[in-house]
């Protein structure tokens, strides 16, 4: 007698896939919940580590696998389109641009600082405080 060959399940073809619990999906294969899997697994599976690394992936392969294009991304109505260079602008440490008089403000007080800084260089006889 030759055993008989059993049907391939989906885990057999690919671990990371099941049968749906859901009878709307009728059996049909879905993803298994990533939470379930180890670090070292996600890792090999090659996906991004960080949130914002996939979502710069993501944009990256929306936009013809090219970088260039997905700085250059038009589509502004897209819910992944403040984070495609691969930032939160909305995090406190992203760079903020500032307006022109903002500019100018920081431009003289700046300034400022320096000028103050030669004049009491020139009261203390060219000695700056740390060199006393």
């Amino acid at each position: 007698m030759t055993p008989s060959k059993s049907k391939p399940t989906p885990r057999d073809v690919n671990p990371y896939l099941e049968p749906s619990r859901h009878s709307c999906d009728r059996g049909e294969n879905v993803g298994i919940d990533p939470a379930k899997l180890s670090k070292h697994d996600l890792k090999g599976l090659g996906h991004p580590t960080s949130p914002l690394k996939a979502i710069r992936a993501n944009c990256v392969a929306c936009s013809g696998d090219s970088y260039a294009e997905a700085n250059k991304c038009p589509v502004t109505g897209c819910q992944l389109w403040p984070y495609r260079m691969g930032r939160n602008p909305f995090h406190a440490k992203a760079k903020r641009k500032f307006s022109i008089s903002e500019k100018d403000e920081t431009r003289k007080a700046g300034t400022k600082r320096v000028s103050d800084s030669k004049n009491q260089t020139a009261k203390n006889g060219g000695l700056n405080e740390t060199d006393s």
